[in-house]
């Protein structure tokens, strides 16, 4: 048998049906065929911050690109700033 392969948006999903008590846990592991131990695996997971979405830069409002000897480097925060370069 093949192994099945969930994405972490639906794991969230099953999760927050579960704790926003929508669904009870036996009606959830029937509609999408998995098993209840799996259900409780991902609300552990869930728990501990492991389902949580992909970061993105969207609370980012400025990156600074210092320039050095090997090639670009990135800071979420800028250590100092010496004529900054506004980029819109």
């Amino acid at each position: 048998m093949k192994r099945r392969r969930f994405t972490q948006d639906f794991k969230r999903s099953v999760v927050e049906q579960l704790l926003s008590e929508t669904a009870g846990p036996a009606e959830l592991c029937r509609r999408y065929n998995i098993a209840s131990g799996q259900l409780y695996i991902w609300k552990k997971q869930y728990a501990n911050g492991k389902l949580d979405p992909e970061p993105s830069l969207n609370g980012i409002n400025s990156i600074v690109i210092v320039y050095n000897n090997i090639g670009p480097t990135f800071l979420k925060k800028p250590i100092a700033m010496i004529n900054p370069i506004r980029v819109q």
